[in-house]
């Protein structure tokens, strides 16, 4: 019998394309649920339903965090790509179970000890970066405490699925120089003169 894979909108070996194919296969063939609009996005019952969470536990994380008012929108229950949804099924059954946490981040984290919590999409104070509006300002996606052999650990993990790059400054997306608009320089160093900086400059933030 054929399964409907739902429309194949990229073509060719790359990456992103592997990916799209890979989780339409499996929306199709091992959760049986209708596609979306593309064949990697699920239906609304089936998003509704937490079809994108592998675990309980990451899908009522990740609706908890929504909840909450910032940081998770809809792709991240509908869209089988989304970095953010890859995001709380790992790091969600992680943030319950710290001796496996421990156990897991170890190998990365030279001389941990302890991992004493997890949060996910974190939001720090509004005073650290000065940029917290409303729905805006930066968010973390991992923050993870802990105890290492040299003290407390604070460590930020940021985690992208099929995406090239890290989120783009607003004051470098394309297409500002070439209508005449002012580009930040590539190279600011934190901790140095940061006047070059567009969003310390013309944004107040930190």
């Amino acid at each position: 019998m054929a399964v409907d894979e739902g429309p194949v909108y990229t073509k060719g070996k790359r990456y992103r394309a592997r990916a799209e194919a890979r989780q339409r296969s499996y929306r199709a063939r091992v959760l049986g649920v209708e596609h979306g609009r593309y064949g990697h996005f699920l239906s609304s019952d089936a998003a509704d339903r937490g079809s994108n969470f592998v675990l309980a536990e990451a899908f009522r994380a990740a609706q908890e965090r929504r909840d909450a008012g910032k940081g998770v929108a809809q792709r991240t229950f509908d869209n089988m790509i989304s970095s953010q949804a890859m995001c709380f099924n790992l790091f969600a059954p992680l943030s319950t179970r710290l001796d496996l946490a421990t156990e897991v981040l170890a190998p990365f984290i030279d001389g941990l000890q302890e991992v004493t919590a997890i949060h996910i999409e974190h939001t720090p104070a509004g005073d650290v970066f000065n940029d917290q509006t409303g729905r805006g300002g930066v968010d973390c996606d991992v923050l993870v405490e802990g105890l290492t052999s040299r003290g407390r650990l604070v460590q930020v993990i940021e985690t992208k699925f099929v995406e090239p790059e890290f989120s783009i400054c607003g004051f470098r997306k394309a297409g500002r120089a070439k209508k005449g608009q002012d580009v930040c320089p590539q190279d600011v160093a934190v901790r140095d003169d940061r006047g070059e900086c567009f969003y310390v400059r013309n944004k107040g933030y930190a």
